[in-house]
């Protein structure tokens, strides 16, 4: 399991990036988990794109630690787990 530290938590990530960085990063609904884009990945993988994608903090594989209260505790995770795999 790859994962990415965001603050105090652990998120599960999974990243198949293209090598020419054209990537898009997913993040899954509330209730659900990464696996939500199974197919859109899988149809835009034949086109040459990557894809980061993870888990909201406290769904599927994720860590809860501190639960986020605003949008922009979402933002600094999505953030973390861009710059750790070196996604711009």
């Amino acid at each position: 399991m790859r994962s990415a530290k965001a603050g105090d938590a652990w998120l599960h990530v999974e990243a198949e990036l293209a090598p020419d960085g054209r990537n898009v990063v997913y993040i899954n609904s509330l209730g659900s988990d990464l696996r939500i884009w199974d197919e859109v990945v899988a149809q835009l993988r034949r086109e040459g794109i990557g894809a980061l994608r993870y888990d909201l903090r406290g769904h599927g594989l994720s860590d809860l630690a501190t639960p986020p209260k605003l949008i922009a505790d979402h933002v600094a995770d999505a953030a973390a787990v861009m710059q750790a795999f070196g996604v711009t």
